[in-house]
């Protein structure tokens, strides 16, 4: 358990100051064993603004989650700004992944860097994300970009009363 929360908060480390690693993709990982191979390929597919798709060298399609975000929902508000944007840092682009997790509907989950460029961070950076609590580590310093977009009024902190995705999607199973 410990080691798992040391790989997690060490892959937030920026891409430029990122240390040399025994995982295949450097950029992403900081300098301890994947938690599982690193993926690579061309992205192509964006389902929205948090989840993308990776064909590999061997023409296998990954569907990909980006890790410890959370964009707004496809017909929320940004929710299209959020798909567009994930779409101009990645679409057509290389991509390497480090999967972090599996989840429920067995999707990778991984930290995605798009010719070099970390999509996940960048995603918060541009206002169209939120830091996913529930599950990013709490020593993180996405947060603070977080903080930064809200300031800056970037992206969805624009609006007056941006709704979280998490909150979205509960109201709309409550909705009769």
């Amino acid at each position: 358990m410990r080691v798992s929360a040391l790989i997690v908060v060490l892959a937030f480390v920026p891409l430029a100051q990122a240390a040399t690693t025994t995982c295949a993709a450097p950029s992403i990982d900081s300098g301890v064993r994947c938690l599982s191979p690193t993926l690579e390929g061309r992205v192509v597919g964006i389902s929205d603004g948090d989840t993308l798709t990776v064909l590999d060298g061997a023409k296998k399609t990954h569907k990909i989650r980006l890790a410890y975000i959370d964009a707004p929902e496809s017909a929320q508000a940004f929710g299209q700004a959020a798909k567009r944007q994930l779409s101009n840092f990645c679409f057509d682009r290389q991509a390497k992944v480090v999967v972090v997790d599996t989840d429920r509907y067995q999707r990778a989950v991984g930290l995605v860097a798009c010719d070099g460029i970390n999509a996940n961070r960048s995603m918060v950076e541009a206002g169209l994300a939120w830091v996913y609590r529930r599950y990013a580590p709490v020593t993180t310093s996405w947060g603070a970009f977080e903080v930064d977009a809200r300031r800056a009024r970037r992206g969805l902190w624009s609006d007056a009363s941006p709704v979280a995705p998490w909150d979205y999607r509960a109201a709309q199973k409550v909705a009769p």
